[in-house]
């Protein structure tokens, strides 16, 4: 069996003829080639594709049914592929005639793709390096492309057939040189210095890159250029140490949160690390106080002095509201209410059994009495009851004679003017709660609710609160409000058709649901910028209206990303109650 045209290597597009010549056996030859070949008899055709190795078969059978097998290995190899360069031509168009060719920075590079053959369909897919930038289309036979910046321009080229197989590839380097103009360079050392002695920084550090540029090996620029990187390294610093007072404020540690803010400010002298700095220290010495009247609080509790210790409580909660020191008050008001009404109960009870006890005295039924008057002791430890008590008792212990004077009853006790807690044990009619102390809080949240102070604000019926400092008159701020423009949160009315046409824009998983007066309240977070291009958080939200179902408060909030989103949206949106 001979296989006539077959070759061991081929490349992607070139079509392989083979033609079977069969000896032997019986004829007439019927003729099996595998399915990656076109075939019609005892000739068959392959296309070669994607690069790599392919197996082809002919199985031959003649007439009394013998046969006999031939396989035969093709590889395909990639075609071969270079990098052209056209030319070079100046920003300006102008081309560089030099030899050999000097890139510079800005220069368009014009280059072309070649391959060893061509493929029914075949793209080309350029590539550059970070820093190498295409002018127009990056894909087809011809591309352009430049380099703002000295360094290397690494290019490569990748022919795909239309399937996406890769069909060969090719790469190529060129160096883009720095024109030096020493002139231009000086003139933007000027410029730079007058910007640093005007502590305007941004516009110092691009004038001062441009300046290296243009003369690297000027040495008052090279200085300058360590300051600007001294400078950068020192905000970068200042701004990691303000990110960890920030954080811990929010762990309760206040103290290494006031040293963080003022190590920030040696590096970097910043506006807003000063006042967070301030009222750091304002919150810390409030808190401070607020903790000392606490401690002495629950000390002045341990040892059941409870109306005073309620007053330490409440002067330390004037101080700095914290949740849970708010509900032990009420908890220890709660006591007290009862604690009240039960020694009130046990008083009316033991008037009454004394009551009983004087009317049985006077019918000289003296045992009987004095029962009454021990029962009425266990409900109320009066000392003059206590006193009678103990008189008809040792009374009753005389010996007996045979006219013995009825003991003179002593006039009702009456209640002492200031509640007393039952005895122990508590009768068990009228039981009587122990407060539980609860340890001093410290704070888990920011003070003043995130380091900011907040003021409340209402709004269309609705009460929440908004950060102190950002009512302002700047407009950075998106209102939506026309009797207080100025105003942090926008509050308008709008129809529930308006607002579901609105979220179905919105992604519902960047939403978070909240509860506001037991109504569903749909938050959406999104980032946008202002027109000066600051990034910012907006939180858009909606809550039905109670009295119509037909309209929404429609509420606009914004943040910038650089503050504690989390920790105010949270505090932000905790803070809704209907008027």
């Amino acid at each position: 069996m001979e296989l006539e045209g077959f070759v061991e290597k081929v490349q992607p597009g070139e079509m392989l003829q083979i033609a079977a010549h069969a000896s032997g056996g019986v004829p007439p030859y019927r003729y099996a080639w595998s399915e990656n070949l076109r075939a019609t008899g005892a000739t068959a055709r392959y296309e070669a594709e994607a690069p790599g190795a392919v197996l082809l078969s002919l199985t031959v059978l003649d007439s009394r049914g013998k046969t006999t097998e031939v396989r035969k290995s093709l590889r395909v190899i990639p075609l071969e592929v270079r990098i052209e360069l056209l030319g070079v031509f100046a920003p300006q168009g102008i081309p560089r005639n030099t030899e050999p060719r000097e890139i510079l920075a800005g220069d368009r590079v014009h280059l072309k793709g070649i391959t060893s053959r061509r493929y029914p369909g075949m793209q080309y897919r350029w590539r550059a390096e970070a820093g190498v930038l295409f002018e127009g289309r990056t894909a087809g036979e011809t591309v352009v492309l430049y380099r703002n910046d000295e360094g290397n321009a690494a290019i490569s080229l990748e022919i795909l057939s239309p399937k996406g197989n890769l069909l060969g590839e090719a790469s190529s380097l060129f160096h883009v040189k720095q024109p030096r103009d020493p002139a231009r360079a000086q003139k933007l050392y000027q410029q730079f210095q007058e910007a640093w002695k005007n502590r305007e920084y941004f516009r110092a550090l691009p004038l001062i890159l441009e300046a290296e540029k243009l003369h690297p090996e000027d040495p008052a620029i090279r200085e300058a250029r360590k300051k600007v990187e001294q400078y950068q390294e020192g905000q970068k610093r200042a701004l990691e140490l303000r990110k960890e007072a920030e954080e811990q404020v929010r762990a309760g540690e206040l103290d290494k949160a006031l040293e963080s803010y003022r190590e920030s400010l040696n590096y970097a002298e910043d506006p807003e690390t000063r006042r967070r700095l301030e009222a750091l220290k304002k919150f810390a010495e409030k808190y401070r106080q607020a903790q000392e009247l606490w401690q002495q609080g629950e000390k002045l509790q341990e040892h059941k002095y409870y109306d005073e210790a309620l007053e330490k409580y409440r002067e330390g909660l004037a101080l700095y509201e914290d949740p849970r020191m708010q509900e032990h008050v009420r908890a220890l008001e709660g006591y007290l209410r009862k604690a009240q009404e039960t020694e009130r109960q046990n008083r009316e009870r033991a008037r009454q059994l004394w009551k009983e006890g004087a009317e049985l005295q006077r019918e000289k039924r003296y045992q009987e009495a004095l029962e009454k008057f021990r029962q009425g002791l266990e409900y109320d430890p009066d000392p003059q009851m206590e006193e009678h008590a103990a008189k008809l008792e040792a009374y009753l212990g005389k010996t007996e004679e045979p006219s013995r004077p009825s003991p003179t009853p002593t006039p009702l006790p009456k209640p002492t003017g200031s509640p007393r807690p039952s005895p122990d044990p508590e009768p068990s009619e009228s039981p009587r709660p122990s407060p539980t102390l609860v340890p001093l809080p410290s704070p888990t949240e920011s003070p003043l609710g995130c380091g900011l102070e907040w003021e409340e604000v209402r709004r269309s019926g609705l009460i929440f609160q908004v950060p102190r400092d950002w009512i302002s008159d700047d407009q950075r701020w998106f209102a939506g409000d026309e009797e207080n423009p100025s105003a942090v949160v926008g509050v308008t009315r709008e129809t529930l058709e308006d607002w579901h046409s609105l979220m179905g824009f919105l992604n519902p998983q960047e939403s978070r649901t909240v509860s506001v007066a037991g109504y569903a309240v749909t938050f959406h977070i999104s980032s946008s910028e202002y027109p000066s291009g600051e990034p910012v958080i907006f939180a858009t939200g909606a809550l039905e209206d109670p009295a119509s179902k037909e309209h929404v408060f429609q509420i606009a909030y914004g943040l910038p990303p650089g503050g504690e989103y989390d920790c105010m949206a949270e505090h932000f949106l905790g803070s809704f109650r209907f008027e």
